[in-house]
């Protein structure tokens, strides 16, 4: 199963997997996303990782990073910023 869309990796495909969440929709996470940027940059592939980078500090109605993260609306799936993404954020610039 593909947990990616472009750099948006997401923790499980909810349309495949009953979470017990009715009608709420599940972005991509954020820190997870991260550490694949910091992946990249260990494999040498600055161009895919600086595209990455971008395009996640450039998602949606974004003035502070989230748990989760959805790259098609406004504003951000729930969940108030998190140490760990930032910390994620840091370790992948």
């Amino acid at each position: 199963m593909n947990l990616t869309d472009g750099p948006f990796v997401f923790r499980y495909r909810p349309e495949k997997t009953d979470d017990g969440f009715d009608g709420e929709g599940e972005g991509s996470s954020t820190v997870c996303s991260f550490w694949l940027v910091s992946a990249l940059a260990r494999l040498a592939n600055s161009t895919a990782r600086a595209t990455h980078c971008e395009k996640l500090i450039g998602a949606p109605a974004r003035s502070v990073l989230r748990e989760e993260l959805d790259p098609t609306t406004e504003p951000p799936p729930r969940q108030l910023p998190q140490a760990l993404t930032h910390l994620a954020l840091i370790n992948a610039s």
